[in-house]
């Protein structure tokens, strides 16, 4: 395809019709891109490697490339890092805000609550009311364990588990055994992208 750059006081007129077929070609640090996907087209100016000096010209031009796109990854990275900081002092914000003003929030989404309703809603949020279940919670596993064997032995599982390292893998099992040998072999992983 051929590129022809023209003064912006000389393009011609397009319509509408010519839309589907017209192709904008940016100039950028000496490079054509198409301005719709940013896809480099070549070079601004005609280019061959055909000595030292221009193949070391390329590699240079490479180079710069890929030290940029590494600049722009750290770039990204702390970006993020500084965005998880700002993140999490938010949302600790938020909390703060939720233990020093929730029972207040209670009190008057309860008093506002509209009729046969159980949820109070604002423009900034809401508070809702459901009924919980009773239910148990276990602060300290081993001392609820010690407990509940004195008294409720049923509710404690003991659960037993085979140690497949002390079964020998040459001899024959039996099929009620439960356990069948898988000779040596080679394992295949396919992965795609990252």
């Amino acid at each position: 395809m051929n590129y022809q750059q023209i003064p912006l006081d000389q393009i011609p007129e397009v319509h509408a019709s010519n839309f589907d077929s017209l192709q904008i070609i940016v100039i950028q640090d000496g490079y054509k891109l198409d301005s719709e996907t940013g896809e480099i087209l070549g070079l601004a100016e005609p280019f061959q490697v055909h000595d030292v000096k221009s193949a070391e010209w390329v590699l240079e031009k490479m180079q710069e490339a890929e030290a940029q796109a590494r600049a722009y990854e750290t770039q990204a990275a702390d970006i993020m890092t500084n965005l998880a900081k700002l993140t999490k002092f938010h949302r600790s914000k938020a909390e703060w805000l939720r233990a020093c003003y929730g029972s207040q929030l209670e009190e008057v989404a309860r008093e506002n609550l509209p009729k046969g309703k159980r949820t109070w809603s604002s423009l900034f949020g809401s508070v809702a009311f459901r009924t919980t279940a009773p239910r148990l919670d276990i602060v300290d596993e081993a001392d609820a364990i010690a407990w509940a064997k004195a008294y409720y032995p049923e509710a404690v599982k003991v659960k037993e588990s085979l140690l497949k390292s002390n079964i020998p893998t040459d001899e024959t099992y039996p099929p009620n055994s439960g356990i069948v040998y898988v000779p040596e072999g080679e394992s295949v992983t396919i992965k795609v992208g990252a």
